[in-house]
This record gives structure tokens, sequence and C-alpha cells, in this order.
């Protein structure tokens, strides 16, 4: 699979006005082995509180910082930190002393990309 640059299919992460995700490697393309999303994560913004029971998440900061929860641990990370959550564990993450920050996660086994399209109101 190669995608482009400006590639991939755009979804509104709900609840926040920025949250415009690409999705870059589906399910589909990769052996249903993974699937990969990437954003930007605008100042105040991210994902509340939450777990997956069905998929690991791993998540890479391409620029920027973003503040973790995960398990109960809060950290900060900056870019070139890449964060590995399991599914079934807390975490919640947000952006919270830098311009927008570029991250990108990926989420295994792949799935995550149907839940997008069908919440996403683009």
């Amino acid at each position: 699979v190669v995608v482009q640059p400006n590639g991939g299919q755009a979804v509104h992460a709900l609840p926040y006005p920025n949250g415009i995700y690409k999705i870059i490697a589906r399910g589909s393309q990769t052996a249903g082995l993974f699937t990969i999303i990437e954003g930007l994560v605008y100042i105040n913004e991210g994902a509340r509180t939450h777990y997956h029971m069905k998929e690991d998440e791993t998540f890479y900061v391409v620029n920027g910082t973003l503040q973790f929860y995960v398990a109960g641990d809060q950290f900060c990370a900056p870019a070139g930190t890449t964060v590995y959550i399991p599914r079934n564990v807390t975490q919640s993450v947000r952006n919270i002393n830098s311009k927008p920050a570029h991250v990108q996660i990926l989420f295994a086994p792949p799935g995550r990309e149907n839940y997008l399209e069908q919440v996403s109101p683009i």
C-alpha cells in the first residue's frame, strides 16, 4: 500500500470541530492486520477518557506535544515519541501546551476506520 502525502479518506472525529483525521491504511488494505489514521490535535482538544475492547492502539507523535493518561499514569509525549496502549486499558490524550500536534495512530486489529466513518458527519 502506498499513500501519497495528501492521500487518505477524511473523517471527522467527534466531538471537536477541528477533529478532522485521515484514514491512511484500512484493514482491507493490510490483510486484516491494522488500520492507520493521522491528524492534528488542536490545543485543548483530544480524546476523553475511554478504552478499546477490541483494539490495541499505538500513537506516534510526528510534531508537537501530547499529554497522555494511561492506566492512571500521566506523561507528556513530545515529537518522536511512540505510545503503545493495549486494549482494555483506560486512556485519554490531549494537547495542552503546543500548537496543533500531528499524530499517527495505528489500531490492531483493524476496524476503527468503520466506526469513524459511521460517526463522521463528512
